[in-house]
Protein backbone atom coordinates (compact mmCIF):
# COMPACT_ATOMS: atom_id res chain seq x y z
CA UNK A 1 0.00 0.00 0.00
CA UNK A 2 1.23 3.10 -0.80
CA UNK A 3 0.31 5.87 1.49
CA UNK A 4 1.52 9.52 1.03
CA UNK A 5 2.26 11.54 4.13
CA UNK A 6 0.32 14.68 4.46
CA UNK A 7 3.35 16.55 3.82
CA UNK A 8 4.42 14.71 0.62
CA UNK A 9 2.83 15.43 -2.78
CA UNK A 10 0.23 12.44 -4.01
CA UNK A 11 1.82 10.11 -6.43
CA UNK A 12 0.64 10.22 -10.05
CA UNK A 13 0.54 7.19 -12.28
CA UNK A 14 1.08 7.69 -16.10
CA UNK A 15 -1.44 7.17 -18.34
CA UNK A 16 -0.94 5.48 -21.60
CA UNK A 17 -2.40 9.05 -23.34
CA UNK A 18 -2.10 12.40 -22.22
CA UNK A 19 -4.26 13.84 -19.91
CA UNK A 20 -6.58 16.93 -20.17
CA UNK A 21 -7.10 19.27 -17.44
CA UNK A 22 -9.97 21.82 -17.19
CA UNK A 23 -9.95 24.25 -14.65
CA UNK A 24 -12.66 24.79 -11.52
CA UNK A 25 -15.56 26.42 -13.35
CA UNK A 26 -15.71 30.35 -13.18
CA UNK A 27 -18.52 31.38 -12.17
CA UNK A 28 -20.65 34.42 -14.14
CA UNK A 29 -23.78 36.33 -12.34
CA UNK A 30 -26.03 37.85 -14.74
CA UNK A 31 -27.97 40.78 -13.54
CA UNK A 32 -30.10 42.32 -16.44
CA UNK A 33 -33.03 44.69 -16.47
CA UNK A 34 -36.32 44.25 -16.61
CA UNK A 35 -37.14 45.41 -19.64
CA UNK A 36 -34.81 45.58 -22.62
CA UNK A 37 -36.45 45.85 -26.14
CA UNK A 38 -35.39 42.80 -28.65
CA UNK A 39 -32.85 44.55 -30.61
CA UNK A 40 -30.92 45.62 -27.43
CA UNK A 41 -31.15 42.11 -26.04
CA UNK A 42 -29.95 40.60 -29.58
CA UNK A 43 -26.56 43.16 -28.71
CA UNK A 44 -26.68 41.88 -24.93
CA UNK A 45 -26.48 38.13 -25.96
CA UNK A 46 -24.07 38.39 -28.71
CA UNK A 47 -21.83 40.58 -25.75
CA UNK A 48 -22.74 37.36 -23.15
CA UNK A 49 -21.84 34.84 -26.17
CA UNK A 50 -18.10 36.77 -26.40
CA UNK A 51 -17.75 36.72 -22.43
CA UNK A 52 -18.38 32.69 -22.37
CA UNK A 53 -16.39 32.50 -25.16
CA UNK A 54 -13.81 33.43 -23.49
CA UNK A 55 -13.80 31.90 -19.95
CA UNK A 56 -13.91 28.68 -21.79
CA UNK A 57 -10.86 29.90 -24.06
CA UNK A 58 -8.72 29.96 -21.29
CA UNK A 59 -10.10 26.36 -20.04
CA UNK A 60 -12.48 27.10 -17.48
CA UNK A 61 -15.74 24.98 -17.05
CA UNK A 62 -18.31 27.61 -16.52
CA UNK A 63 -21.19 27.93 -14.44
CA UNK A 64 -23.89 30.73 -14.28
CA UNK A 65 -26.10 32.27 -11.77
CA UNK A 66 -28.85 34.31 -13.32
CA UNK A 67 -32.65 35.17 -11.32
CA UNK A 68 -34.59 34.52 -14.67
CA UNK A 69 -37.01 37.12 -12.89
CA UNK A 70 -37.43 38.52 -16.88
CA UNK A 71 -37.66 37.93 -20.20
CA UNK A 72 -34.39 39.32 -20.88
CA UNK A 73 -32.60 37.31 -17.84
CA UNK A 74 -34.35 34.18 -20.11
CA UNK A 75 -33.07 34.96 -23.29
CA UNK A 76 -29.42 35.31 -21.81
CA UNK A 77 -29.60 32.07 -19.70
CA UNK A 78 -30.35 30.78 -23.49
CA UNK A 79 -27.12 31.75 -24.51
CA UNK A 80 -25.65 30.39 -21.32
CA UNK A 81 -26.85 26.75 -22.25
CA UNK A 82 -26.07 26.97 -25.93
CA UNK A 83 -22.68 28.04 -24.81
CA UNK A 84 -22.03 24.38 -22.69
CA UNK A 85 -22.69 26.31 -19.63
CA UNK A 86 -24.74 24.48 -16.43
CA UNK A 87 -27.55 26.87 -15.13
CA UNK A 88 -28.01 27.82 -11.89
CA UNK A 89 -31.18 29.57 -11.00
CA UNK A 90 -31.40 32.09 -7.62
CA UNK A 91 -35.57 32.55 -7.38
CA UNK A 92 -36.04 35.52 -5.00
CA UNK A 93 -39.01 34.33 -3.34
CA UNK A 94 -41.32 31.26 -3.13
CA UNK A 95 -44.37 32.69 -4.72
CA UNK A 96 -42.52 34.24 -7.41
CA UNK A 97 -43.72 32.27 -10.39
CA UNK A 98 -47.33 32.46 -9.89
CA UNK A 99 -46.30 37.10 -10.78
CA UNK A 100 -45.46 35.89 -14.23
CA UNK A 101 -47.52 36.27 -17.05
CA UNK A 102 -48.53 33.15 -19.03
CA UNK A 103 -45.43 32.95 -21.45
CA UNK A 104 -42.99 34.46 -19.26
CA UNK A 105 -43.96 31.62 -16.85
CA UNK A 106 -43.87 28.82 -19.36
CA UNK A 107 -40.27 29.85 -20.07
CA UNK A 108 -39.33 30.42 -16.07
CA UNK A 109 -40.70 27.12 -15.68
CA UNK A 110 -38.31 25.17 -18.98
CA UNK A 111 -35.11 27.02 -17.95
CA UNK A 112 -35.78 25.98 -14.29
CA UNK A 113 -36.07 22.16 -15.75
CA UNK A 114 -32.97 22.76 -17.11
CA UNK A 115 -30.61 24.18 -14.19
CA UNK A 116 -27.86 22.49 -12.49
CA UNK A 117 -29.17 23.90 -9.62
CA UNK A 118 -32.11 25.81 -7.60
CA UNK A 119 -31.89 28.41 -4.76
CA UNK A 120 -35.09 29.62 -3.77
CA UNK A 121 -34.56 32.69 -1.07
CA UNK A 122 -36.60 32.26 1.77
CA UNK A 123 -38.91 35.14 1.11
CA UNK A 124 -42.78 34.33 0.90
CA UNK A 125 -43.75 37.07 -1.93
CA UNK A 126 -41.45 39.08 -4.38
CA UNK A 127 -40.74 42.33 -2.84
CA UNK A 128 -37.89 44.38 -4.16
CA UNK A 129 -36.37 43.35 -0.90
CA UNK A 130 -36.14 39.61 -2.33
CA UNK A 131 -35.17 40.74 -5.48
CA UNK A 132 -32.31 43.01 -4.14
CA UNK A 133 -31.25 39.77 -1.80
CA UNK A 134 -31.29 37.49 -5.45
CA UNK A 135 -28.94 40.47 -7.11
CA UNK A 136 -26.49 40.30 -3.91
CA UNK A 137 -27.00 36.13 -3.84
CA UNK A 138 -25.37 36.08 -7.67
CA UNK A 139 -22.76 38.72 -7.42
CA UNK A 140 -21.46 37.03 -3.89
CA UNK A 141 -20.88 33.92 -5.34
CA UNK A 142 -19.93 35.07 -8.86
CA UNK A 143 -16.30 35.56 -10.35
CA UNK A 144 -17.35 37.95 -12.71
CA UNK A 145 -20.84 39.95 -13.12
CA UNK A 146 -22.29 40.83 -15.74
CA UNK A 147 -24.76 43.92 -15.63
CA UNK A 148 -26.91 44.52 -18.28
CA UNK A 149 -28.45 48.21 -17.76
CA UNK A 150 -31.69 49.31 -18.09
CA UNK A 151 -32.73 51.33 -21.60
CA UNK A 152 -33.93 53.90 -19.52
CA UNK A 153 -31.75 56.47 -17.42
CA UNK A 154 -34.50 57.06 -14.16
CA UNK A 155 -34.33 53.50 -14.04
CA UNK A 156 -30.47 52.74 -13.56
CA UNK A 157 -30.53 53.09 -9.68
CA UNK A 158 -30.88 49.56 -8.97
CA UNK A 159 -27.83 48.37 -11.39
CA UNK A 160 -26.10 51.35 -9.44
CA UNK A 161 -26.61 49.17 -6.09
CA UNK A 162 -25.46 46.05 -8.21
CA UNK A 163 -22.39 47.51 -9.21
CA UNK A 164 -21.81 49.19 -6.04
CA UNK A 165 -21.93 45.75 -4.48
CA UNK A 166 -19.87 43.72 -6.62
CA UNK A 167 -17.10 46.72 -6.46
CA UNK A 168 -17.01 46.12 -2.48
CA UNK A 169 -16.86 42.29 -2.95
CA UNK A 170 -13.91 42.62 -5.23
CA UNK A 171 -15.73 41.17 -8.51
CA UNK A 172 -14.94 41.16 -11.64
CA UNK A 173 -17.78 43.36 -13.29
CA UNK A 174 -18.75 43.42 -17.07
CA UNK A 175 -21.26 45.93 -17.51
CA UNK A 176 -23.44 46.19 -20.78
CA UNK A 177 -25.63 49.00 -21.84
CA UNK A 178 -27.83 48.51 -24.60
CA UNK A 179 -28.80 51.92 -25.15
CA UNK A 180 -24.88 53.16 -25.96
CA UNK A 181 -23.96 49.43 -27.24
CA UNK A 182 -21.48 49.91 -25.25
CA UNK A 183 -19.41 47.30 -23.01
CA UNK A 184 -17.12 48.19 -20.03
CA UNK A 185 -14.87 46.28 -18.40
CA UNK A 186 -14.29 46.45 -14.74
CA UNK A 187 -11.19 44.21 -13.81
Amino acid sequence: MNAASPSSPPRRQQASSPEIFTLPALTIGVVAARVVGSDAIAWVRSELQLELERTTAKGHAGRALTALTNASEHELAEAVLAAGFSLEAVVPSRAFASTLEDNERTSFESLLKRTADQTILTYEKPTDAAFEAASRFIVYYSDTVVVVLDEEDERRGWSKAVLDYARDHKRRVLVLDPTKKTTVRAD
